[in-house]
This record gives C-alpha cells, sequence and structure tokens, in this order.
C-alpha cells in the first residue's frame, strides 16, 4: 500500500466519549423530546447534539466551523455513516439548537442521568444539590426564555457589576448529575431550593426510585420551603438557617446538658488532620410540624475558633490595658465621679470577657489664690 493513502488521525478521547453517548441515549432523548419531521430531514437533531457534545467534551471552545473539528476525525469510524463532514455544517448546528431550546432541559438531562443509572446498575438514595452563578459581559436586552434570563442577582463568583445567569443542578450520591437547569441571575435559592426538590421527587417517583433523602445548604429551609416540602412529603437533610431563633436554642441546649454522642473519625487522612465529632440530638417543633435535629460538635473547628478567640482577646487585652492607663491618668473633680467612671468600664469589659478590678485613690490637690 502506498503511503500517500495512509491518513493519520488522532482520535484522542473521541471513541470513548461517543460511546458514553451511546450509553446515555442522548440521540435518542433529544428526538424523542424535540419536534423535528423525520421523513423529511437529512439528518436527526439527536445525532448533531451527539457531536456538539463530543467536540465540548474534547476541549472545543468555539462552537462555530465545527467542521473543521470533525475534518480531523473518521466520522464514518464514530457514526457508522448516519453522519457526514457535509452535514456538520453552523446552519445545521443552530436548527439543532433552535429546536433544543424549545424543550425542557430539565427534563433532559434527568432522563439522560436515569439512564446512566440503568446502564451502571446504580440507584438514587440521596440527592445533593445547588445553584451557582455565571457572569456575562454585555448587554442581553433580549426577553427572558422560560425560567432563563440573563440579569443581575445575587453575584457568587464576586461580580455585582456584571449581568448573570444561574445554573442549579443535582448529584445522586455516586456523584452521577441526575438534574440540572438554567436559571434566572436573579433567582433565589431560597425559592428555588425547595420547588426542585418537590419537582424532582415528582420525576423520580415517576421513574420507580421512591424514599429518596435530599440534602441542600440552609436555603432549601424557610417557612414557605418547608410547608412545600410538607405537602409533597419530601425528605430532606439541611441545615437549620441562623434566622430561626431555634438554631441557637438548640446549640445552647447541647452545650449545656453536654448529651453528646460521640462519632469519632469519618476519614481515612493522618491522625493530626482528623476531626472528630459529636452530635447532640433531639427533636423540635418547627413551622408547625416537628423535626429531628442534629447539633454537630468539631474538634478541628473548635480548635481554629480557639485559636482565633485567643488572638482576638489577645487584641482586646492591649486595648483594655491602654484604656486603664487612659483611666487612671484622668482627672476627676470628686470621688464619686471617679467611681462611677470606674464601675461604668468595668461593666463594659464584663460584657466583652475580660474581669477587672479597680481602686479609687483619693488625692487633694491645693490650689493658691494668686
Amino acid at each position: 500500500m502506498a503511503s500517500a493513502n495512509i491518513r493519520m488521525i488522532q482520535a484522542g478521547a473521541v471513541p470513548v466519549i461517543a460511546k458514553l453517548c451511546r450509553i446515555a441515549k442522548i440521540r435518542e432523548i433529544v428526538n424523542q423530546l424535540v419536534k423535528w419531521d423525520e421523513a423529511i430531514s437529512r439528518v436527526s437533531p439527536g445525532i448533531l447534539i451527539e457531536s456538539l457534545i463530543i467536540c465540548i467534551l474534547c476541549g472545543r471552545k468555539a462552537l462555530w466551523k465545527v467542521e473543521q473539528f470533525w475534518a480531523k476525525q473518521d466520522m464514518t469510524a464514530v457514526f457508522r455513516g448516519h453522519l457526514t463532514l457535509e452535514q456538520v455544517n453552523d446552519d445545521a448546528y443552530g436548527h439543532a439548537l433552535d429546536k433544543l431550546a424549545e424543550i425542557s432541559q430539565e427534563t433532559l438531562v434527568s432522563l439522560v442521568g436515569v439512564t446512566l443509572l440503568h446502564a451502571h446498575a446504580m440507584g438514587i438514595r440521596f440527592v445533593h444539590f445547588d445553584t451557582t452563578s455565571k457572569s456575562v459581559q454585555g448587554a442581553y436586552e433580549e426577553e427572558a426564555t422560560g425560567d432563563f434570563d440573563v440579569n443581575r442577582g445575587h453575584s457568587k463568583d464576586l461580580r455585582p457589576d456584571l449581568k448573570q445567569f444561574k445554573i442549579g443542578a443535582a448529584v445522586q450520591e455516586n456523584g452521577l448529575p441526575i438534574m440540572g437547569q438554567l436559571l434566572s441571575g436573579n433567582t433565589a435559592d431560597v425559592t428555588w431550593n425547595p420547588e426542585a426538590a418537590v419537582e424532582m421527587q415528582k420525576f423520580f417517583t415517576e421513574k420507580g426510585y421512591r424514599d429518596v433523602i435530599f440534602v441542600a445548604d440552609c436555603a432549601l429551609v424557610s417557612t414557605e420551603g418547608l410547608n412545600k416540602l410538607a405537602r409533597q412529603g419530601v425528605q430532606f437533610i439541611s441545615r437549620l438557617p441562623e434566622t430561626f431563633a431555634l438554631a441557637q436554642t438548640l446549640k445552647d441546649e447541647a452545650w449545656v446538658t453536654g448529651q453528646w454522642e460521640d462519632l469519632g473519625t469519618v476519614t481515612d487522612s493522618s491522625e493530626a488532620e482528623r476531626a472528630r465529632y459529636s452530635v447532640y440530638s433531639t427533636r423540635r417543633e418547627l413551622a408547625g410540624r416537628e423535626y429531628g435535629f442534629l447539633v454537630v460538635h468539631s474538634s478541628h473547628l473548635e480548635s481554629r475558633k480557639e485559636k482565633t478567640l485567643q488572638r482576638q482577646f489577645a487584641k482586646r487585652k492591649a486595648t483594655l490595658q491602654k484604656e486603664a492607663a487612659a483611666l487612671s491618668d484622668r482627672p476627676f473633680a470628686c470621688e464619686d465621679d471617679a467611681r462611677i467612671a470606674l464601675e461604668e468600664w468595668r461593666a463594659d469589659t464584663l460584657k466583652q470577657g475580660f474581669h477587672v478590678e479597680g481602686a479609687v485613690e483619693c488625692k487633694t490637690a491645693h490650689r493658691h489664690a494668686h
């Protein structure tokens, strides 16, 4: 065979990612969800989206002239003749993405996630979910598309000067994504979190996953959020926000009673790096319903806070010593005025965690008229 007929291809991760896309049935799910006419379409939107995903996961950043990427690959081997280089152009991808924009992204991601769960014989016991924000440049004056809108909101990447959109995502206990949603830039976590948990529970129940426990940060817990979760019977684990007075009450109660249960360590790191955990458990009523609560104590957190407090106390002690010296040098018109000033200063220092002692020393100053 002449060397001129040999074509060198650097496939990289393309075959592996293509295989994962087939296992996830991305092509079939997209074709099922979007509106398209197979009889008059030269290529399905599903296979175009599949090929675009392969490009992105193989590191291509620019999503135009994608044919330049595929020109360096063996498309016949990857797509078995179902997609050719002439069919992967900007117009084709644009039409496919327009169709994709009309469907529920949340449903799409969840169906792909559930398909992968089945393929790998995995289940859903715990769902961890949260949001993040993505800042963007530009005016973005177009109208909102469903829940998606680029505008200003609480910036998690510390760019309040820019507009943004948000992303809500969920994974199951093994880290497999099972939900994803594009959100308006000003979507409040305290509103989205309980609504997302309710919708996910409905979807997972329909797919045969029951008794799922949802894990999220304290934005999940509000009076309105608890009511939504209770109506749907959603089981959850979250942190009780400090906006509820019960949070401080339970911590004080745990400290006073001292009824801690030692859990030991929960990592395999070295002994010096391990934190020991203890918990205090109780049940209390919140927003008209009874819930179980855990107060968690960490030895590492205690140590770090103790060092921080020691530094703060050292600085405050130096300040108080200067105040004491200034008070000692301050003259008073009479003994009563001096005692009042001393007691006021002692009361103020006591509030700051310091106990001081002091005494009034009387000196008579003789003045002679000129």
